[in-house]
Order: C-alpha cells, then structure tokens, then sequence
C-alpha cells in the first residue's frame, strides 16, 4: 500500500551502488534527457552529456560480464552495447534494437561528471553506499524519491565531508 501512496509524488533519480567505470568503444557524445517522473511531465527533466565513460553498479557489471560474447545489453534510456571479448563497444540509440534481442538492462551514471554522495540505511541495519545523479542535490530532506532499479528512499540529512562536498543520507522505504 506504501508504494501506491508515495509513487505518484516520488521522482525517479539514478543511484549506483558500489561504482564501477566502464568505457563503451565506438560510443558517440551525446544529450541523453529523461524525466523526473514517467506519468507526470510537468514535473520537468534532467539532462546528462555522455560519451563513452559510464558508472554502472558492481552487480551489474558482474552479470554483464558473464554475459556471452556479442550481447546486447542496454544502458537504460541511453544506448546499446554489446559485450565483446575485449571490453564493450557501442552498438545503437534505439530502444527497439534492445527489445527485439531481449538483453540486459542496466542503469548508469555518467562518469566524470559532479556527481552525488549517497548512503541508505537499509532495513537490515546496514548501509549501501554509492553515487547519484547531480540533481539529488536538489531533494529536500523529508522528501521520498525513487532511485531507479534499487528503491524509494526518504533524504533524511544532509552531512558535509571533510574536503567540503556533501554526502546524502537516505533511509530505505522499500522497492
């Protein structure tokens, strides 16, 4: 019942948990927008730069790599990619090309780029850490949001870091 309360009001965010860089071959530099919300345009976008340099969370990275070589699997609402024996390179932007074939699907964050310190205490007590989208920046504490393929999460404070950064502290709410 949670979920139907707080999905039409909570914004979708990506968070990648345990960082890890990958480097798409071949792939060209371009806008990727998305929306904070799937049903509610009104509530705006947020707009990355990528190229080829990509955050992906650890676990996805470690099935991907398990994949058979020549796979597609898709950086989701970005672009396709196929696993080669060598690394990854860039294979198209169409999201029909990734349906017909029925790859993975993972979520990303683009590397280089500002990005967002993030903790969530998990429901077992412990914590997952990892990075998010520069416009987490902008949630306000008491604000339950959606990080894309992990959960809804409510920003509980906001803590400086010693080099002055910020780091995001979340509570997980559930999936």
């Amino acid at each position: 019942f949670n979920r139907k309360l707080v999905d039409s009001k909570a914004n979708r965010y990506f968070y990648v948990e345990g960082q890890r860089e990958i480097v798409v071959m071949g792939s060209p530099e371009r806008a990727v927008e998305l929306k904070l919300h799937p049903d509610h345009p009104e509530r705006g976008t947020r707009a990355f730069t990528v190229k080829d340099r990509f955050l992906v969370a650890a676990k996805d990275l470690e099935e991907v790599s398990k994949l058979k070589d020549n796979s597609l699997v898709r950086l989701m609402d970005c672009l396709n990619f196929r696993k080669a024996k060598h690394g990854f390179v860039f294979d198209s932007f169409e999201v029909e090309k990734y349906r017909e074939s029925g790859g993975k699907i993972i979520h990303w964050l683009p590397a280089g780029q500002a990005l967002v310190s993030v903790s969530v205490l998990m429901p077992n007590a412990e914590f997952s850490h990892g990075l998010a989208e520069p416009m987490v920046s902008k949630v306000k504490v008491g604000e339950v949001v959606q990080f894309t393929r992990f959960g809804f999460c409510r920003l509980e404070k906001v803590d400086k870091e010693q080099d002055g950064s910020d780091h995001y502290r979340f509570v997980y709410c559930h999936d």
